[in-house]
Protein backbone atom coordinates (compact mmCIF):
# COMPACT_ATOMS: atom_id res chain seq x y z
CA UNK A 1 0.00 0.00 0.00
CA UNK A 2 3.28 2.39 1.04
CA UNK A 3 4.44 1.63 -2.64
CA UNK A 4 1.44 2.06 -4.46
CA UNK A 5 0.82 5.62 -2.62
CA UNK A 6 4.00 6.58 -3.50
CA UNK A 7 3.67 5.98 -6.72
CA UNK A 8 0.60 7.86 -7.47
CA UNK A 9 1.89 10.82 -5.43
CA UNK A 10 5.48 10.60 -7.76
CA UNK A 11 2.41 10.15 -10.51
CA UNK A 12 0.64 13.26 -9.91
CA UNK A 13 3.79 15.51 -9.54
CA UNK A 14 5.06 14.46 -13.25
CA UNK A 15 2.04 14.57 -14.64
CA UNK A 16 0.37 17.53 -13.01
CA UNK A 17 0.31 19.60 -16.15
CA UNK A 18 -1.46 16.47 -18.49
CA UNK A 19 -3.93 16.72 -15.25
CA UNK A 20 -5.30 20.29 -15.61
CA UNK A 21 -5.34 19.68 -19.57
CA UNK A 22 -7.49 17.11 -18.46
CA UNK A 23 -9.82 18.96 -16.39
CA UNK A 24 -9.41 22.42 -18.21
CA UNK A 25 -10.14 21.18 -21.78
CA UNK A 26 -13.60 18.83 -20.30
CA UNK A 27 -14.38 21.78 -18.23
CA UNK A 28 -14.30 24.70 -21.58
CA UNK A 29 -14.61 22.05 -24.79
CA UNK A 30 -18.00 20.46 -25.66
CA UNK A 31 -16.72 18.26 -27.77
CA UNK A 32 -15.45 16.22 -24.87
CA UNK A 33 -17.23 16.99 -21.96
CA UNK A 34 -18.03 13.97 -21.76
CA UNK A 35 -14.70 13.21 -20.37
CA UNK A 36 -16.07 13.88 -16.27
CA UNK A 37 -17.90 10.72 -17.15
CA UNK A 38 -14.81 8.01 -18.81
CA UNK A 39 -13.00 7.50 -15.66
CA UNK A 40 -15.85 6.64 -14.24
CA UNK A 41 -17.37 4.25 -16.39
CA UNK A 42 -13.89 2.50 -16.51
CA UNK A 43 -13.91 2.00 -12.52
CA UNK A 44 -16.91 0.60 -13.18
CA UNK A 45 -15.81 -1.91 -15.91
CA UNK A 46 -12.98 -3.11 -13.67
CA UNK A 47 -15.44 -3.64 -10.57
CA UNK A 48 -17.64 -5.89 -12.83
CA UNK A 49 -14.16 -7.64 -13.86
CA UNK A 50 -12.74 -7.85 -9.94
CA UNK A 51 -16.71 -9.52 -9.35
CA UNK A 52 -15.24 -12.63 -11.26
CA UNK A 53 -12.82 -13.41 -8.38
CA UNK A 54 -9.00 -12.24 -7.32
CA UNK A 55 -6.33 -12.67 -10.29
CA UNK A 56 -3.26 -14.29 -9.53
CA UNK A 57 -0.43 -11.71 -8.48
CA UNK A 58 2.09 -12.64 -11.08
CA UNK A 59 5.62 -10.63 -11.39
CA UNK A 60 4.87 -7.76 -13.75
CA UNK A 61 8.35 -5.96 -13.42
CA UNK A 62 9.51 -6.44 -17.26
CA UNK A 63 5.84 -5.38 -18.81
CA UNK A 64 5.59 -2.41 -16.06
CA UNK A 65 9.03 -1.46 -16.39
CA UNK A 66 8.55 -1.45 -20.51
CA UNK A 67 4.87 1.05 -19.65
CA UNK A 68 6.59 3.28 -17.24
CA UNK A 69 9.76 3.84 -19.16
CA UNK A 70 7.71 4.94 -22.57
CA UNK A 71 5.03 6.92 -20.49
CA UNK A 72 8.42 8.97 -18.85
CA UNK A 73 9.72 9.18 -22.39
CA UNK A 74 6.78 10.55 -23.75
CA UNK A 75 6.31 12.81 -21.04
CA UNK A 76 9.80 14.19 -21.25
CA UNK A 77 9.37 14.31 -25.20
CA UNK A 78 6.51 16.78 -24.14
CA UNK A 79 9.84 19.57 -22.62
CA UNK A 80 11.29 20.42 -26.23
CA UNK A 81 7.96 19.57 -27.87
CA UNK A 82 4.79 20.90 -25.78
CA UNK A 83 1.90 18.31 -27.54
CA UNK A 84 -0.33 17.88 -24.70
CA UNK A 85 -1.64 15.09 -26.55
CA UNK A 86 1.57 12.88 -26.00
CA UNK A 87 1.79 13.87 -22.55
CA UNK A 88 -1.99 12.66 -21.76
CA UNK A 89 -1.50 9.61 -23.60
CA UNK A 90 1.67 9.17 -21.39
CA UNK A 91 -0.35 9.18 -18.50
CA UNK A 92 -2.46 5.83 -19.74
CA UNK A 93 0.94 4.23 -20.06
CA UNK A 94 1.92 5.47 -16.62
CA UNK A 95 -1.29 4.28 -15.11
CA UNK A 96 -0.92 0.28 -16.96
CA UNK A 97 2.57 0.29 -15.70
CA UNK A 98 2.05 1.33 -11.99
CA UNK A 99 -1.08 -1.50 -12.40
CA UNK A 100 1.47 -3.85 -13.88
CA UNK A 101 4.44 -3.27 -11.24
CA UNK A 102 1.74 -4.02 -8.74
CA UNK A 103 -0.99 -6.93 -9.50
CA UNK A 104 1.39 -8.33 -12.41
CA UNK A 105 0.94 -8.97 -15.74
CA UNK A 106 -1.65 -11.65 -15.66
CA UNK A 107 -4.04 -8.86 -13.92
CA UNK A 108 -3.41 -6.47 -16.70
CA UNK A 109 -4.19 -9.16 -19.31
CA UNK A 110 -8.16 -9.30 -17.31
CA UNK A 111 -8.19 -5.86 -16.70
CA UNK A 112 -6.91 -4.47 -20.52
CA UNK A 113 -10.35 -2.81 -21.59
CA UNK A 114 -11.04 -0.33 -18.58
CA UNK A 115 -7.45 0.58 -19.42
CA UNK A 116 -8.04 0.78 -23.06
CA UNK A 117 -11.29 2.87 -22.43
CA UNK A 118 -9.85 5.27 -20.90
CA UNK A 119 -8.47 6.83 -24.78
CA UNK A 120 -11.82 8.18 -25.12
CA UNK A 121 -10.96 10.71 -22.16
CA UNK A 122 -8.07 12.06 -24.81
CA UNK A 123 -8.65 15.17 -26.42
CA UNK A 124 -7.81 14.71 -29.99
CA UNK A 125 -4.88 16.80 -31.31
CA UNK A 126 -6.40 20.26 -33.33
CA UNK A 127 -4.47 19.02 -36.27
CA UNK A 128 -6.28 15.83 -36.63
CA UNK A 129 -9.28 17.04 -35.10
CA UNK A 130 -9.45 19.74 -37.96
CA UNK A 131 -8.83 16.85 -40.81
CA UNK A 132 -11.65 14.80 -39.38
CA UNK A 133 -14.13 17.78 -38.81
CA UNK A 134 -13.58 19.61 -42.13
CA UNK A 135 -14.43 16.32 -44.55
CA UNK A 136 -17.97 16.47 -42.44
CA UNK A 137 -18.52 19.86 -42.17
CA UNK A 138 -18.50 19.72 -46.28
CA UNK A 139 -20.50 16.46 -46.25
CA UNK A 140 -23.09 18.09 -44.09
CA UNK A 141 -23.33 20.69 -46.71
CA UNK A 142 -23.92 18.90 -49.17
CA UNK A 143 -25.96 16.94 -48.26
CA UNK A 144 -28.28 19.90 -46.65
CA UNK A 145 -27.79 21.13 -50.22
CA UNK A 146 -29.12 18.43 -52.18
CA UNK A 147 -31.47 17.79 -49.89
CA UNK A 148 -33.03 21.31 -50.12
CA UNK A 149 -32.59 21.36 -54.36
CA UNK A 150 -34.91 17.94 -54.56
CA UNK A 151 -37.50 19.39 -52.30
CA UNK A 152 -37.58 22.70 -54.39
CA UNK A 153 -35.44 25.18 -53.87
CA UNK A 154 -32.60 25.83 -55.44
CA UNK A 155 -28.94 25.80 -53.97
CA UNK A 156 -26.10 26.83 -54.69
CA UNK A 157 -23.31 24.72 -52.62
CA UNK A 158 -19.22 26.28 -52.13
CA UNK A 159 -17.57 24.48 -49.68
CA UNK A 160 -19.23 24.48 -46.41
CA UNK A 161 -21.05 27.92 -48.38
CA UNK A 162 -24.83 27.63 -49.08
CA UNK A 163 -26.12 30.08 -51.41
CA UNK A 164 -30.09 30.52 -51.67
CA UNK A 165 -32.29 32.19 -54.00
CA UNK A 166 -32.49 35.89 -53.23
CA UNK A 167 -28.33 35.96 -52.04
CA UNK A 168 -29.13 34.64 -48.77
CA UNK A 169 -26.19 32.89 -47.98
CA UNK A 170 -25.54 30.28 -45.28
CA UNK A 171 -22.48 28.73 -43.41
CA UNK A 172 -22.35 25.19 -42.10
CA UNK A 173 -20.03 26.15 -38.99
CA UNK A 174 -17.29 23.59 -37.63
CA UNK A 175 -19.87 23.26 -34.32
CA UNK A 176 -22.02 21.31 -36.79
CA UNK A 177 -19.61 18.90 -38.43
CA UNK A 178 -20.89 15.98 -35.91
CA UNK A 179 -17.70 15.55 -34.23
CA UNK A 180 -19.30 16.29 -30.82
CA UNK A 181 -21.42 13.49 -31.46
CA UNK A 182 -19.00 11.38 -32.65
CA UNK A 183 -16.51 11.70 -29.51
CA UNK A 184 -19.13 10.98 -27.39
CA UNK A 185 -21.00 8.09 -29.27
CA UNK A 186 -17.48 6.40 -30.01
CA UNK A 187 -16.87 6.22 -26.07
CA UNK A 188 -21.09 4.79 -25.81
CA UNK A 189 -20.33 2.39 -28.49
CA UNK A 190 -17.52 1.42 -27.18
CA UNK A 191 -19.12 1.10 -23.50
CA UNK A 192 -22.39 -0.91 -25.25
CA UNK A 193 -20.12 -3.52 -27.43
CA UNK A 194 -18.42 -4.17 -24.48
CA UNK A 195 -21.62 -4.89 -21.79
CA UNK A 196 -23.53 -6.59 -24.51
CA UNK A 197 -23.94 -10.62 -24.13
CA UNK A 198 -21.77 -11.87 -27.23
CA UNK A 199 -21.69 -15.46 -28.41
Amino acid sequence: LLGGFACLALFAMLFRDELWHFYYTWAHDENYSHGFLVPLLSLYFANQIAARGPVPVRSGLFIGSLLLGLAVGLRLTTIPLPIPFLGDVAILFALAGIFTLLLGSRALKRYWFPFFFLIFMVPLPYAMYTRIASPLQLLASRMASTVMNISGLPVLCEGNRMTLPGGVQMFVAEACSGMRQMTGFLALTAAVAYLASRP
